[in-house]
């Protein structure tokens, strides 16, 4: 399966896995100073926009945004009237139009940079935990929004109103817990985390994934960060 790597890329697999112990990994000699969002609980999620590197989301017991690269944030009104935690947050184009946040078991989208807020979430989420969201364009308008559940992949392109399921090849039973794809102008490639069932890759949603040959396979796997020759 690597020998597919050298042809396309490079693809540098960021793994955190559980059996890792702190002794075997090396001495980290960055320094890191907190940026805030200050008075905030329970920090679960952070996402750059991807056009403009100073627009922030960073989600938990709420969510909050910075247009300065961090050195102030604004309280955006997910559930309004509610503080509830927010998991996960994907982010489009430069941050000021679609955004799409996880709070509890609904999918919340905004359509200005997190002003307004709607719920999409479908009924195919009744019972179905959402774990992840992620846009398949770094444009305006997203492409299409996957969700990563306990059931598979699901994905929305008509304005959020219905959900498919994609990713014919994992198995319905996966729970995926992480999705990300290849920057543009590069062959494109999407990569999902089965938790408990590795790394999956395929180049389009619907179909055609397969499960990746990775060393330590008995390691759980719950990021993959992605790089073509020298580009992130």
């Amino acid at each position: 399966m690597f020998s597919g790597f050298s042809r396309f890329g490079r693809v540098l697999l960021g793994l955190l896995a559980l059996a890792l112990s702190l002794g075997s990994r090396p001495e980290v000699r960055a320094v890191w100073a907190p940026i805030g969002p200050w008075g905030c609980y329970g920090m679960e999620s952070l996402a750059q926009a991807p056009v403009d590197p100073d627009v922030l989301f960073a989600g938990a017991v709420g969510l909050f945004k910075s247009t300065d690269g961090g050195a102030s944030w604004q309280r955006q009104e997910v559930c309004p009237g509610a503080r509830k935690s927010v998991a996960c947050v994907a982010v489009a184009g430069a941050g000021q139009g679609l955004v799409a946040a996880i709070s509890g078991r609904d999918v919340f989208v905004s359509m200005d940079g997190g002003r307004l807020w709607q719920q999409v979430t479908d009924d195919v989420f009744a019972d179905n935990r959402v774990h992840w969201l992620s846009f398949t364009s770094h444009t305006a308008d997203g492409g299409s929004l996957v969700a990563c559940t306990s059931e598979g992949l699901f994905a929305s392109e008509d304005g959020f109103s219905h959900w498919r399921q994609v990713g014919e090849g994992i198995p319905t039973t996966t729970t995926i817990a992480f999705f990300t794809c290849t920057a543009p102008g590069q062959a494109r490639y999407y990569f999902a985390c089965g938790k408990d069932h590795g790394v999956y890759r395929s180049e389009q949603l619907e179909s055609g994934w397969e499960l990746l040959d990775i060393p330590q396979p008995e390691l759980r796997i719950y990021r993959v960060a992605v790089q073509w020759g020298n580009r992130m």
